[in-house]
C-alpha cells in the first residue's frame, strides 16, 4: 500500500525535484506548470494528504503539501461535499498532533488550514474547546493550540478572500472571536502562569497581540498578562515578541480620551524600563536598543495628543525618545523616532498647545545637537576617505537617504524653536571646527572633515526654513563660512 501510495504522488515528487535542481529553464517551466494544475486538481485534496503522512517525503515536500491544502481550503472548498468535512477536520487535527514539534512551517501552515476550515464549517460550533481538549492535553500539542489562536484572529480578518457572504462571515466572525475572546484570555492566563518558560514563549506573546482587538484591552492591561508582556523583556528569546505586543497595545490607544483609564495604566509599565536604554545602550545590545527605542516612540506616537495637553504629566517619555536618539551610535534606531518628532511638532505648533511648545524647547534644542552629530559621515576603518563605506555601496545610498530624513527632523525643530536657533547651532559646530581645525587645514588635507561637512549640510537641509529677512544669523555665517580653508 505504502508503495502505490508513493507511486500516486511521485509526479509531483518529481515536479518538486525539478524546481529545485540545476536543469534548463523549459524543464522547470514545464514542472511549474504541472504543479499548478495539480494544485488546482481535484486530486491534490487526497494526495496532500499522502504526502504528509508518507515517511518517504522530504521536508520541502511536505511543506508544499501543507501549502497547497492551505490553498483548497481557502479557494476550492466548494469541492468538497459538506458531509466530508469532520473528516477533513478530524484529519487535520490529527496531522497537527504529528507535526507538533514541527518542522514549523509545517505546523504553521496546517494551523492556517485548520483556520479557514472554522471559517468555512459553519455547522463547526465548539471549535475552541475542540482544538484545546484535542491538542491542548500533550505539552507539545500546546505549541499547536497557541499556534491556532495566532492565525485564527488574523485569517478571519482576512476572510474576504473566502467564499462566504458578508453576513455569514460577520455572524462568524462573532463565534469565532467575539465568543470566545474571555476564554482566550483565561486560557493564555493560565497557559503564561503554568511554567516561567510558558511565560517568556514567544508564541504567547503572538497570541496576545492577535487577540488585542478581539478582547477589551482594559481586560488585558489588567490582567496577570500585562506583567507577563512586561517581564518577557528581560529575556531574549521573548524580547522581540513583546516589543511587538507592547506596540499592538499602543496602538489601539491612540483615542486617548477612550483609553485614558489604559494609558494611565500602561505610562508608568513603560517609563520603569527607561534605565535599559543606557544599560543596551552601554552594552552595545543594538536588536534590544532598537527594540526599546519602538517602544518609547510608538508610544510617543499614539499617546501625542495627550503629551500636547499635559507636557509636564509626558516630559518623561519624550525625553525617553530623545536618549534613544542620543545613544543611538550605530544609526541603525533613530529613524523609529522620526515620525514621532513630526507628529509632536504637527501638535505643538499649534496656538492651542503653546504651553506643551514652550515646555519642549530644550528637548528640541538638544535635537538639534543630536541629529547633526548623526549627519556626520563615518571615518573609514581603510582610512580612505575616498571610500567612506568600505566598498559598501548599498550601505552609503542607506546612510544619504537617512541624512536627508534626519534634515526633515531638523525642519520640524525650526518650526518649534525657531530658524535663528537652530541655525545658531550649526553656527557654533562650524566655529569650533574653523578653531580648532581651521589652521591645520590645507589643500590636499582637512583634519575632521566630517565634524565640519555636518553642520554645513545641517544649514543646507534647514535653508528652505530660513525667512529672507532673517538678520540674526545669516550675517555672522556668511563671514565664518569664508574663513573655511578651500
Amino acid at each position: 500500500m505504502a508503495a502505490n501510495g508513493t507511486q500516486a504522488f511521485a509526479p509531483v515528487l518529481a515536479a518538486l525535484q525539478t524546481m529545485q535542481s540545476n536543469v534548463d529553464r523549459a524543464q522547470k517551466g514545464q514542472a511549474h506548470e504541472f504543479l499548478e494544475q495539480f494544485q488546482k486538481s481535484n486530486e491534490a485534496w487526497n494526495t496532500t494528504f499522502m504526502i504528509l503522512n508518507s515517511a518517504d517525503a522530504t521536508t520541502e515536500a511536505k511543506l508544499f503539501a501543507a501549502t497547497t491544502l492551505k490553498g483548497k481550503i481557502i479557494f476550492d472548498f466548494h469541492q468538497l461535499p459538506r458531509e466530508s468535512l469532520p473528516e477533513l477536520r478530524n484529519t487535520l487535527l490529527s496531522l497537527l498532533a504529528q507535526f507538533s514539534q514541527g518542522p514549523k512551517p509545517i505546523r504553521t501552515q496546517l494551523c492556517v488550514c485548520l483556520a479557514n476550515l472554522a471559517i468555512q464549517m459553519l455547522e463547526w460550533k465548539d471549535v475552541l474547546q475542540l482544538v484545546v481538549s484535542t491538542l491542548g492535553n500533550d505539552p507539545n500539542g500546546i505549541a499547536c493550540v497557541l499556534e491556532f489562536l495566532h492565525v485564527l484572529p488574523e485569517e478571519v480578518t482576512e476572510g474576504r478572500k473566502i467564499n462566504l457572504t458578508e453576513d455569514e462571515l460577520r455572524d462568524r466572525t462573532v463565534e469565532l472571536l467575539e465568543e470566545n475572546g474571555n476564554q482566550v484570555l483565561t486560557l493564555l492566563i493560565q497557559y503564561a502562569q503554568s511554567s516561567d518558560a510558558a511565560s517568556k514563549n514567544p508564541q504567547l506573546m503572538e497570541c496576545i497581540t492577535s487577540w488585542i482587538r478581539e478582547v477589551p484591552l482594559n481586560d488585558i492591561v489588567n490582567s496577570p498578562l500585562l506583567d507577563v508582556v512586561m517581564n518577557a523583556l528581560e529575556a531574549d528569546s521573548s524580547f522581540e515578541s513583546s516589543v511587538e505586543t507592547l506596540c499592538a497595545i499602543f496602538r489601539e490607544t491612540r483615542d486617548v480620551d477612550e483609553c485614558l483609564a489604559i494609558i494611565k495604566t500602561m505610562y508608568p509599565r513603560v517609563m520603569s524600563i527607561r534605565p535599559k536604554i543606557a544599560q543596551a545602550a552601554e552594552a552595545e545590545d543594538f536588536e534590544m536598543f532598537k527594540g526599546l527605542t519602538r517602544i518609547f516612540a510608538e508610544a510617543g506616537e499614539a499617546w501625542v495628543v495627550l503629551i500636547a495637553r499635559m507636557p509636564e504629566d509626558f516630559r518623561g517619555l519624550v525625553e525617553a525618545v530623545l536618549e534613544c536618539a542620543a545613544r543611538d551610535t550605530e544609526k541603525e534606531a533613530i529613524s523609529n523616532t522620526f515620525i514621532f518628532w513630526y507628529e509632536l511638532k504637527q501638535y505643538i505648533t499649534l496656538e492651542r498647545y503653546m504651553q506643551a511648545r514652550m515646555q519642549f524647547v530644550d528637548i528640541y534644542l538638544n535635537l538639534v545637537d543630536i541629529m547633526i552629530g548623526h549627519l556626520e559621515f563615518p571615518k573609514p576603518e581603510s582610512g580612505n576617505d575616498n571610500d567612506l563605506f568600505d566598498g559598501d555601496r548599498e550601505q552609503e545610498e542607506r546612510f544619504r537617504e537617512f541624512r536627508h530624513q534626519m534634515g526633515d527632523v531638523l525642519k520640524d525643530c525650526c518650526e518649534v524653536i525657531g530658524v535663528t536657533e537652530c541655525l545658531q547651532k550649526s553656527y557654533v559646530k562650524i566655529e569650533e571646527w574653523v578653531n580648532t581645525y581651521g589652521p591645520q587645514a590645507t589643500a590636499g588635507n582637512v583634519p575632521e572633515w566630517q565634524k565640519l561637512e555636518a553642520p554645513l549640510f545641517s544649514m543646507r537641509a534647514m535653508g528652505r526654513m530660513v525667512p529672507p529677512d532673517e538678520n540674526i544669523m545669516l550675517p555672522r555665517l556668511i563671514p565664518l563660512i569664508v574663513q573655511i580653508p578651500r
